[in-house]
C-alpha cells in the first residue's frame, strides 16, 4: 500500500522557541533558581520523519460477566440451638457479546534518534496552519522510508490499543473468558517529514535539552535539572527547630504517662503533643509556600535577565503574574 506524504515548514524562529523553552522552564517550581545562568546559545534545527498508521479496525467480542450481588443463606448456630439468616457477596456470571468500531492511531520516528518527539506530532500536525504543509506523491519523495518492520510495530501498537478499547466496552464488575476478534476495514499510511527545534545547555556538568516540533501548537519534550532535594534541604533547616520541639513534646507525654498515673496529666500531655505537632506541620506547610515563593521571584528574575542577555523580548506583564502567581 503506498504512502501519503506531507513535508511541514516552520512557523517558528529559532529565538521564539528558545523564549517559550526558557518560559516553559521557570514555569516549573523543580526548576533550581540558578539554571538561567546557563549558556542557551547551542539552538539548532533539524528535520525529522516520521510514520504514522490509522486503522478502522471492527472488533467482535464475547466474555463471561459477572456481577457481585448479596446472597441470603441459612447456618446453624451451636449456641443457639437454631438457624440464623447471614449474607455473603456472590458473583452472579453471564454469557455476554458484542461488537465495537473505531479508528486507531500509531506514530514512530522512523529515522534518527528515538528522542520521543513522536508523541508531539499528532498535535502539531492537528494545530498547524494550512500553508505550512504541502503534500507529495510518494516518487517525488527522496530519502529514507519506513520498513517493513516499522509498520509492524504499528500493527501491534494499534491492535493492543483497540483491545484495551474494546475490552472496556464489556460491562460487569468482573471479565472472563474475553475473546476479541479483530477485523482491519481500512488503513492509511503517512510519511511526515517535520522541523524541529532543539536547544542544548550544561547545569552543574551535565547536558539537558528540550525539543519541540516548528509548527502547530508549541509541546516539547524536556529534560531539565531537578531542584526538589536543594528546596526539602531548605525546607528542613527552615523548620528544624519546630520539629524538634514537636518531637520533645511527644516524648515528654509519652513519659508522663508512663511515670505519672494522673489521668489528668496524661490527657494533658497527648494534647500538648498532638497541639505541637499540629502546629509544626501548619508552619512547615506555610514556610515551604514562602520558599516557593521566593524561589519563583528568583526564577523569573533569573529568567529576565537571561532573555535579555540573549536578546529575546522581555516578559509580558500577564507572563510574570503567571511566573510569581503560587
Amino acid at each position: 500500500m503506498s504512502y501519503s506524504c506531507y513535508v511541514y515548514t516552520a512557523e517558528r524562529s529559532e529565538s521564539e522557541f528558545l523564549r517559550e523553552a526558557l518560559l516553559r522552564m521557570a514555569m516549573e517550581k523543580k526548576t533550581p533558581v540558578d539554571v538561567f545562568e546557563s549558556d542557551f546559545s547551542d539552538v539548532t534545527t533539524e528535520t525529522a520523519r516520521y510514520v504514522s498508521l490509522s486503522e478502522d479496525m471492527l472488533m467482535d467480542y464475547t466474555a463471561s460477566v459477572g456481577y457481585y450481588k448479596e446472597e441470603k443463606y441459612e447456618e446453624w448456630n451451636n449456641g443457639t440451638k437454631r438457624y440464623e439468616t447471614k449474607s455473603r457477596r456472590v458473583i452472579d456470571w453471564s454469557p455476554y457479546s458484542g461488537s465495537y468500531e473505531d479508528t486507531f492511531y500509531a506514530w514512530a520516528k522512523y529515522e534518527g534518534e528515538n528522542d520521543g518527539t513522536e508523541s508531539l506530532m499528532p498535535s502539531a500536525v492537528a494545530t498547524c496552519k494550512g500553508d505550512s504543509v504541502d503534500s507529495l506523491d510518494e516518487e517525488e519523495l527522496e530519502g529514507e522510508m519506513p520498513s517493513s518492520e516499522d509498520i509492524t510495530a504499528l500493527r501491534k501498537r494499534i491492535q493492543e490499543k483497540a483491545y484495551m478499547a474494546c475490552y472496556r466496552k464489556i460491562p460487569g464488575d468482573r471479565q472472563e473468558k474475553v475473546k476479541i476478534d479483530f477485523r482491519r476495514t481500512t488503513e492509511k499510511k503517512k510519511i511526515h517529514i517535520a522541523p524541529l527545534h532543539a536547544l542544548h545547555y550544561t547545569y552543574q556538568g551535565k547536558r539537558y535539552g528540550s525539543k519541540a516540533p516548528s509548527f502547530g501548537k508549541y509541546e516539547e519534550r524536556a529534560d531539565r535539572p531537578d531542584g526538589t532535594a536543594v528546596i526539602k534541604k531548605e525546607l528542613n533547616q527552615k523548620t528544624l527547630m519546630w520539629g524538634i520541639g514537636a518531637v520533645a513534646t511527644a516524648l515528654l507525654s509519652t513519659v508522663l504517662s508512663l511515670l505519672v498515673r494522673v489521668t489528668a496529666l496524661v490527657c494533658l500531655g497527648f494534647v500538648a503533643s498532638l497541639a505541637t505537632t499540629v502546629l509544626f506541620l501548619v508552619m512547615r506547610g506555610r514556610i515551604h509556600k514562602r520558599i516557593d515563593r521566593q524561589n519563583a521571584q528568583s526564577r523569573t528574575e533569573g529568567l529576565q535577565k537571561a532573555l535579555a542577555r540573549l536578546g529575546l523580548s522581555p516578559l509580558t506583564e500577564k507572563e510574570i503574574h503567571t511566573l510569581t502567581e503560587v
